[in-house]
């Protein structure tokens, strides 16, 4: 149990490109999934915003945005970006906080104005990925939305007692393209299937042009190879060498027990669609539902994790001396419009 003196605790937890459609409590198109009974027990014991928006879609300003008050422009000359606005973390420091980051952080530079951190090295590693602290880096073996929990309660665990009050930043890279679910999950929904958005099949011929020229429609954009993980053997038609190179180093990152794992999971699903009709072609409902299922047990993961320290800081549901922030650094189509992901 956390037992911290002298203050209102904050932990602040956000994941990168989650679909308010996933969220069980929104009462959307996957409600009946019950994917998030976690984050939907959270908002229980307090508020849900049906309201609330990112001010951008690009994930990194938003997180900027969150972190300052203010709305990061991207086309800023470097001159203008010179003032820095004050931060949350420097503000809270002040106050006598102890501030801590983990997880996925924004651009080149380290992380300011926590007193400690510890951030993926590269936000594209979703299995075993390499970590750094001021201190030095390691590699960890696991999940990343596993192990960034770890880190963020092992601290907890270490430094329950000091008596500063703590303001905890998680941000969450699980749910960013390519979709890649940890291996408990990989054949949750195999069984089901999902229901379609009503504007899955929409024409964009006769929008305007923004929405005829994005490069995120499930039927043309979303790769059968990369980012569905269908086997060479079926997917060579569609896959160019760009896309095989990184497929293979998803796989070049996983172990001998995580290989094996995940073709022993993911091997049944290709086979089934070798052995049917669905060509390559007109194929927008195939795509949708393996895009749809692997996001949908990422998001599984993201909520697995988030009730983990949620029961750590809240036990026995009772109240405490933290504030417990869930939300989205940004949002994510999950076939609505026929697109996917979040790069609107």
């Amino acid at each position: 149990m956390v037992d911290l003196q002298g203050g209102e605790n904050i932990f602040l937890c956000l994941s990168k490109n989650h679909s308010t459609a996933s969220i069980s409590g929104y009462r959307d198109i996957f409600k009946e999934l019950e994917i998030t009974p976690n984050l939907e027990r959270i908002s229980g014991n307090g508020i849900l915003f049906k309201n609330a928006f990112c001010s951008t879609a690009n994930s990194d300003l938003s997180l900027k945005s969150i972190l300052t008050g203010t709305l990061i422009n991207p086309k800023q000359k470097k001159k203008r970006d010179q003032l820095q606005p004050a931060n949350i973390q420097s503000i809270l420091k002040e106050k006598g906080y102890n501030t801590v980051f983990f997880g996925n952080w924004i651009g080149d530079k380290k992380p300011e104005g926590f007193d400690y951190w510890e951030i993926l090295e590269d936000a594209s590693q979703f299995y075993n990925p390499k970590l750094i602290n001021p201190h030095r880096s390691r590699k960890i073996e696991g999940h990343t939305t596993d192990i960034i929990t770890d880190i963020a309660l092992a601290w907890l665990k270490k430094n329950g007692n000091i008596p500063k009050p703590v303001f905890m930043v998680v941000h969450f890279n699980g749910l960013q393209q390519p979709w890649v679910p940890p291996i408990r999950n990989l054949e949750l929904y195999n069984d089901l299937l999902l229901p379609e958005p009503v504007t899955l099949m929409a024409s964009h011929d006769y929008k305007a042009p923004p929405s005829r020229y994005q490069e995120m429609q499930i039927e043309t954009n979303l790769n059968v190879e990369s980012d569905l993980f269908l086997g060479p053997d079926v997917a060579s038609s569609e896959a160019t060498v760009a896309d095989r190179t990184k497929g293979d180093g998803l796989i070049r990152r996983l172990n001998g027990e995580q290989l094996s794992a995940w073709q022993l999971a993911l091997r049944p699903q290709n086979e089934a669609f070798a052995r049917s009709n669905v060509g390559m072609d007109g194929s927008i409902s195939w795509k949708y539902q393996r895009y749809a299922k692997n996001y949908l047990r990422c998001v599984r993961a993201i909520d697995e994790n988030v009730g983990r320290i949620y029961d750590f800081l809240h036990p026995n549901e009772k109240g405490n001396s933290w504030t417990f922030i869930y939300t989205a650094s940004s949002g994510n189509f999950v076939g609505e419009n026929g697109w996917f992901g979040g790069a609107w």
